[in-house]
Formats: C-alpha cells, structure tokens, sequence
C-alpha cells in the first residue's frame, strides 16, 4: 500500500533543469563520504514538495517533504516518495544514522518553515522523535512540556511548564507521542529534518517492512540490539544459564547502560574505537546528549530530574549573574570556593531531604576512609541506576571502611619491619621533579615499582581520553555550530585523596543528573575538562561544579581555566579555530627533550 501526495503541486518544486533528486542522491551515495547537512539541504531543494496544512504567519515561503510509512487511523503503508525515490530515501536514512546510530524510525520529514501550534503526535508509536537543523536560523526552539520548567504554554489541558530544546545548535530529540509540544518564532529561513516511528508498523505487509529495512529505516520489531537479546534469552532458556568463569572479565552491554544505541565513535588516525572519557564504560558521557537516559526508569529519569531542579534553585538563590561567576571562576581570580560553608551544608540538607533522609539518619557523614559524602552518593547513584553503587558503602571492603586515605608518612625499614610482616613490605624507588614554586612533586605515589603490586593481575582496569577524544571534543565544536564554553579543572591532591573507580561514580552521577543538556567531560587522572553548549552553557557548568562540591570533591580553585581556547593533558584545545596542538608546556618539553638527547649524543 502507499499514500500518494498532493497532486495539485501547489509547493515548491525543482527547478527546470537541475540535476534529478533521484541522479544528485546517487552521486552522494557513490561518493562514500560522510554526508554533510549542506548536502541534505541541497538534495531538498530538487525533490517535490507539498504545502504543509500549517502556514507561518508571514509571507515566507513553507513546504514538506515525507518518505517512509504512514498510520492513518487503521490504515498502514508507504508513502508514495518511499517507492519513487529510493536513493533519495536512502541518503536521508544515511544521514539519520550518521546524526544518531541505532535511531529508530520508519519516516523521514524535512519542513521549511513550519511552525505547528501545541499538539501532541498521536500517530506517532510510543519511540523519541528526532529533530535536526539543515539551514542557519536563530529562534525556532521546541517548547516541549516537561515539569519543572520555566517556558510556560497554553495547552488543551491549561497551561503547562516546559523546557526549550535549541533546534538551531544540533539534533535534540523528545517524546512527541508523550507530551505536548510547540515550534517558537524565528528568524531566518528554519528547514529541519524529522525522524520518527508511525504507530502500527508492526502491521504493515512483509514487502513493506522488507522495502522500508532495505532503505535503511530500522524498526522497533527489527533493531539490531532487539535481536540480539532475544538470541540471548532463548540460548540460556535452551541449554540453561552459564556458569560464572572466575578472573574472566564481564562482557560489557551498551544496552544495560540506560541510554539509547551505541557509545560515540572517535576516529584517530585511520582507527575507530568506542569513546573514553575517564569515567568508566556505563559512563553517559559516551553517549550524545540526545542518546542519554532513554533506557532509564521513569523513577530514575525523575530522581535526575529533581537533582538537576535542586542545583539550579541553589544558583537562582545565591548566584545573580551565572556568567560574570564563571568568568570569575576560569580567570583563576577565585582562591576558594564561593559555595563553601553554610551555602553548601544547606544544598546538602536538600539533597539529603530529597534522598527521603529521616530525623538521626546519618546520610551526610563524611567516613574517615574518604573525603566524601559516601552514604548520600551511594544511595543517589542506586537511584540513577549506577552498577557501582555497592562499592560505596556495601560490605566490608567497601570505600567508607575498606578504603584508607593514601597520604605518604615518613619511616624506615627497620619501623616497618617491627609492624609488619616481612611478605607485606613491599619497596619502590621513588622520583621527583622540581616545581616552577620551588616545591618538589614526586613523580609517583609509592604505587608502583620494585616489589610493589606485581603480583597482581589486573582484570578491569580505568581506561582514560587520547587523541582520538580530544579530537572529537573539539570536532563537535562544528558539529553543534557552536563555540562551547571550555574549561579545564584540577581535583587537589587527586593522586593522594581520590581513587579513580571512585571519580568515575561521581563524574557518572553528574552526568546523569544534567539529563540530555548538551555537554561533554573528560577526566585524565586529576584533570579535568568539561564543555558545554547552548544557551545555559553558564548554569550548566555551575551545576556540574556544584553537584561534585556537594558530593565532597575538593577542586583547586586557582587551576580554573577556559572560555574558547584550554590546555588539556598535553593538548592545546582551540574551540573557536577547531584547531588541535601541543600546548607549549608540552611543546617545550619535546624540544628539551631533543636538546637533552642531542647533548648525551655529544658527550658519547
């Protein structure tokens, strides 16, 4: 079956000799590159169009385009652009996957000027749609209700709070099927591209189903990671559940990570791997903003939402101006924290209230072993779904009492034997440079060397950001058509106070809390480097700051840096140029370097 368009051609069509969408897509396809949302933009222009039933109110022109599957009350099957421009289909799909692989959709929409009034998408299936920008234009958010928020509408059911997705800056995406929405003013000329599920596909015919798969739509009833489970379950039902293998890692599953498809992709060097940004495998920062929390609980989802709606009310009481503190804060002007005393017990006891701590609880306890909120963390991230919650404050090699501060003191071997057994002693040679303040650091913690920890096999192991990463991180600069506000931070005495597996539970934590908001963060040991995009960049960093501070995480104040362009782990980031280098640090390191190797070579 198909759903033939209009045949009045009242919208725009192609120009008279121009290149066929049908040859122009499959130049696109055969070239094998990346597409590129120009090219979209382009192949839109030469397809038929229709008048959408909704006009703006201007005089600007406004058209639409759909291929894929139609719902129509009890009426399934393909657009009639599904069967006459297959290559055309194909590009969009391509482009869709690139934009967000494992996306679900069964039609594809590109409106030009289209302003639709509060609605909710009732032929849509109960799946995400996704929204992305082919033109430059300002304005044009998405109003979608949403609890909590502070962009109000006049619904059929009164008025309702909401949130503003930024259309303009990338792809969002949001339950049109769920919750009601709206497209705001704007300026410019406002083409986006629209993905999402028509309700009954699992109804349509097996040639339509075939059809739609071989144009690169997936389906809820046929996606990769869907398959996969059910082979899963019916291999254990077969032949029964598998005996645990000891010292043999366990299989990691994206699927169980509650967000949507797969981790990003960084490319370095011709070689593609799985994103690592220091905060463990489940980390949501792997995935797009747009990707993260489709696969958590509705309690969950909510308990995310109430953190992040708490840590905002804590900056509209105390911080007048979000953007002239951080300024403050990445000038390194500020020696201390300025939500420290009585500000941050306060937050605390709002977090604690909000954990549904009673009257004697002890939540907010900082154990001896660890200078952070252990119980609170703990309990939160239970909440949030972390798989690691348990090491916090389960058992007894738990953090809270499995776990001593690692400070180094001062002894000798003939003290050490008198307390300890003479298997236990363990010895490392010890290193140290000279600081530009005089000091020395030492070049290791007494965690490695000579007799100490060889003999143990390491099964997981915390995997930190490279080059490919930081090549990502300032790529996505374009891709969201936005300078971020970069910034690099600094945990003091990491190296002494702050376990890695430990970190990574509390960068998840925060990253959970900050919903699908868009930003990244990467943590190389005790550096730290977050980004944020869109038009609460400013809050959003706070907020980041804020949850970890609540949490107990002690950060330099003095080592705040950022705005475009940052140093990071030997790099130098230029967010404004999307240019990636050695900082000088590095930069003079490597050239000293040479001069050492030169001048050994001489006195040979």
């Amino acid at each position: 079956a198909s759903l033939g368009q209009s045949n009045n051609n009242d919208g725009p069509q192609p120009e008279p000799g121009t290149q066929s969408p049908e040859s122009f897509a499959k130049s696109l396809l055969d070239g094998g590159s990346p597409l590129t949302r120009e090219q979209i933009l382009r192949l839109f222009e030469r397809l038929p169009r229709e008048e959408p039933p909704r006009k703006p109110d201007d005089d600007r022109q406004c058209s639409s385009f759909t291929t894929g599957a139609y719902c129509k009350g009890s009426l399934v099957g393909l657009r009639h652009n599904t069967v006459a421009l297959p290559f055309a289909t194909t590009v969009l799909t391509k482009y869709l996957q690139q934009l967000a692989p494992g996306f679900l959709a069964s039609a594809i929409s590109i409106f030009e000027n289209v302003r639709t009034p509060v609605h909710r998408d009732a032929r849509n299936a109960h799946q995400p749609n996704l929204v992305a920008p082919l033109s430059a234009f300002t304005g044009g958010q998405i109003w979608q209700e949403q609890e909590g928020g502070d962009a109000w509408e006049d619904t059929p059911d009164g008025a309702r709070p909401g949130t503003l997705l930024e259309v303009c800056h990338g792809p969002i995406t949001f339950e049109a099927w769920r919750v009601y929405h709206a497209t705001r003013p704007w300026s410019g000329r406002r083409v986006v591209l629209v993905a999402y599920v028509t309700d009954k596909t699992d109804t349509l015919d097996p040639p339509d189903i075939e059809r739609l798969l071989s144009l690169g739509f997936l389906l809820p009833t046929t996606n990769k990671a869907g398959s996969a489970e059910t082979s899963e379950a019916i291999a254990t039902q077969a032949h029964g559940p598998k005996e645990p293998v000891a010292d043999q890692p366990v299989q990691f599953k994206p699927e169980a990570c509650g967000n949507r498809g797969q981790p990003i992709q960084v490319e370095w060097e011709g070689q593609c791997a799985d994103i690592t940004d220091g905060f463990g495998l489940c980390s949501p920062s792997r995935w797009r903003p747009m990707d993260r929390g489709h696969r958590l609980s509705p309690q969950a989802t909510a308990h995310a939402q109430s953190m992040y709606r708490m840590v905002t009310q804590f900056i509209t009481e105390h911080v007048p101006d979000p953007k002239h503190l951080c300024m403050s804060i990445l000038s390194g002007k500020l020696e201390a924290s300025p939500f420290a005393g009585e500000k941050i017990q306060g937050l605390r006891a709002s977090w604690a209230e909000l954990l549904g701590a009673g009257q004697g609880d002890d939540i907010l306890e900082i154990p001896e072993a660890q200078p952070f909120l252990l119980k609170a963390l703990s309990r939160t991230a239970e909440r949030l779904c972390d798989p690691d919650w348990e090491i916090l404050t389960e058992g007894t090699d738990c953090f809270c009492t499995g776990e001593k501060l690692g400070r180094m003191v001062p002894t000798t071997m003939g003290a050490l034997r008198a307390e300890y057994e003479e298997d236990m002693i363990r010895v490392a040679s010890m290193g140290a440079i000279a600081k530009p303040d005089g000091s020395v650091r030492p070049l290791h913690d007494g965690t490695h060397g000579v007799q100490v920890n060889n003999h143990i096999h390491l099964v997981n192991q915390l995997a930190v950001p490279g080059p490919a990463e930081m090549a990502f991180s300032v790529r996505q600069s374009g891709a969201m058509l936005e300078v971020p506000l970069a910034v690099t931070a600094d945990v003091s005495a990491a190296h002494r106070l702050v376990l890695h597996r430990l970190y990574g539970i509390i960068g998840r934590v925060v990253a959970r809390c900050l919903l699908q908001h868009a930003f990244f963060h990467f943590a190389y040991v005790d550096d730290v480097h977050p980004t944020f995009y869109g038009r609460r960049m400013y809050t959003n960093f706070l907020v980041w700051l804020i949850l970890q501070e609540m949490i107990g995480v002690p950060f330099a104040y003095h080592k705040f840096k950022g705005k475009t362009l940052v140093a990071f782990i030997g790099y130098e980031l230029d967010y404004g140029s999307k240019l990636i280098g050695l900082s000088e640090a590095r930069g003079a390191w490597v050239k000293g370097s040479r001069k050492r190797a030169a001048r050994a070579l001489l006195c040979q």
